[in-house]
């Protein structure tokens, strides 16, 4: 049987998304079972699928704020965000159940759902840091103490460099976090080979 892995990722611009997509193609180039949940449909979710991933659509919210926005949008957020996330921990719940996967892999800091799923089904579960929040994005955790309780369940907990280990190192069991730095494609950046001589012989 092939290892079955799960990964949980918000989607965005930054290099969460992209490591999530070159991970996820590694993988399953090495007969990984892989499966991945995004919160929106588009052109990541086409991509993952064509790569050989079995995608879920499960729409949830990151749990971090913009201070700048009035306060009263931020709860209203947050009460929506709470709505949605506790459903989709059901249905990722139902998920882990069904698929029997050997790892659940939580792509970010700012994810919630997924940790409590794989915590009750007795699944592994590792947790990728790769941000500041506050620091890089100029965003807050709308209650932090649950958020890091929540990244504690992790059985292992991956930081992307060494500053983002030492801002996260004290808040966990001494040991859980290992930097591993983000490895790069050499496909993406190589430049492509061009024939510059068509012609055995060259006119002068």
């Amino acid at each position: 049987n092939h290892m079955k892995v799960l990964f949980i990722s918000p989607i965005n611009k930054y290099g969460a998304t992209q490591s999530l997509l070159s991970l996820c193609k590694l993988l399953v180039s090495e007969g990984v079972d892989v499966s991945a949940i995004v919160p929106q449909k588009g052109s990541i979710q086409r991509n993952l699928t064509h790569s050989g991933v079995k995608c879920y659509w499960i729409p949830f919210g990151h749990n971090t704020y913009n201070p700048s926005k009035h306060f009263l949008l931020n709860i209203a957020l947050y009460m929506i965000k709470k709505i949605i996330n506790s459903m989709a921990d059901i249905r990722i719940w139902r998920l882990i159940k069904k698929e029997h996967y050997d790892i659940v892999h939580i792509n970010s800091a700012v994810v919630d759902v997924g940790s409590v799923p794989a915590h009750i089904c007795h699944v592994k579960l590792f947790r990728h840091l790769r941000e500041f929040v506050e620091e890089d994005f100029g965003r807050r955790f709308y209650h932090k103490e649950a958020s890091y309780r929540k990244i504690a369940l992790s059985d292992y907990i991956i930081a992307v460099s060494k500053a983002i280990c030492d801002k996260y190192n004290n808040n966990f069991d001494s040991g859980k976090i290992k930097i591993i730095y983000n490895g790069v494609d050499e496909s993406r950046y190589l430049p492509r080979r061009k024939n510059i001589l068509h012609n055995p012989c060259v006119k002068i």
